[in-house]
């Protein structure tokens, strides 16, 4: 495996992100006594990352959690009600399950054909009606009634059926480069990612940190490794990803 350009200085990435919030958060590090904190463009990824020695890290790790915390509190409190409204918004928009693109896709193919045989018997009934062949004892009023009105009815369910079909064929497409990408995501993962290298500075043997505790940091520690790198990826996607890659190495024996 290639040298990580970060490597050549000794130091290890905690976070990752825009210069300027890294190099903020870098100074602050530094004024709270870390010394190795920096702030290191990594050329090969083209991101900034935040490094610091292995020493440094457990120590970093907690001070960030605060730091973002107290950048967060201080943001809200700056933020006027309807700014607050449009974050909540937001946030509940990012926080959303993952969707399956294949099994959508599937549930799209399942509508369509379901609404198109209901849709399409149901014109049939009413042409075998039209022209005699089904009996039915109505006035010539409810007749046309029945015609005109499940008429519209089954051809809606026509074309609803037809454009299930089209989202379907459409859905399809992402779903499969959807899958491509999942595949390459999960053998890079069972590659480069172990037990070892995601506890790695998280903790010390000694500390008394509960189950539910490691388990949150286990998995951001592995959402970091995906998403530094895969980029632009989608929060719930990687999640998914993350939680399979948890799974498989911490409760599969």
């Amino acid at each position: 495996m290639a040298t990580k350009s970060f490597e050549k200085t000794g130091k290890q990435p905690v976070i990752f992100g825009e210069e300027k919030m890294i190099k903020e958060i870098t100074e602050i590090l530094k004024e709270k006594g870390v010394s190795s904190a920096e702030a290191f463009y990594d050329e090969e990824d083209e991101v900034f990352d935040l490094i610091v020695s292995d020493e440094e890290r457990p120590q970093t790790l907690a001070l960030i959690q605060v730091i973002m915390k107290e950048k967060q509190e201080k943001m809200l409190a700056e933020m006027s009600e309807e700014e607050k409204e449009e974050l909540r918004k937001k946030n509940a928009g990012k926080n959303k399950l993952y969707e399956n693109k294949a099994e959508k896709a599937e549930d799209a193919k399942n509508s369509g054909v379901s609404l198109l045989i209901v849709g399409f018997a149901g014109i049939v009934f009413l042409v075998l009606y039209a022209i005699g062949i089904i009996p039915l004892n109505l006035s010539p009023f409810g007749r046309m009634i029945l015609l005109v009105v499940m008429g519209i009815l089954f051809l809606s369910l026509v074309v609803f059926g037809f454009s299930a079909i089209k989202s379907w064929k459409k859905i399809s497409v992402s779903a499969k480069e959807e899958n491509n990408l999942t595949e390459e995501i999960q053998k890079w993962c069972s590659k480069e990612l172990t037990k070892e290298k995601i506890e790695d500075g998280l903790y010390s043997a000694s500390s008394d940190i509960r189950e539910e505790e490691k388990y949150f940091m286990r998995i951001g520690r592995i959402k970091y490794f995906i998403n530094h790198k895969f980029m632009n990826l989608d929060n719930a996607f990687v999640d998914e990803i993350a939680e399979n890659v948890y799974q498989e190495l911490f409760e599969s024996e």
